[in-house]
């Protein structure tokens, strides 16, 4: 293979990367989960611990 292959290959990806980095700062929004989000997600769930201590290990498979 030659090197310049290879070469362009990397400018594509570095400029691909920065077209998404410059999209995602300009979203403003925080990557991942805000902690609202998180605590609905947990609160969904219901009591997961009486769940679990009335579970009856003969029925897990």
């Amino acid at each position: 293979m030659h090197p310049s292959a290879v070469v362009e290959g990397i400018n594509r990806a570095q400029a691909d990367r920065a077209a998404a980095q410059t999209e995602l700062m300009a979203a403003n929004e925080p990557a991942g989960l805000g902690e609202a989000e998180v605590y609905a997600m947990s609160d969904s769930l219901g009591n997961v611990s009486a769940a679990l201590a009335d579970g009856q290990p003969g029925r897990l498979a």
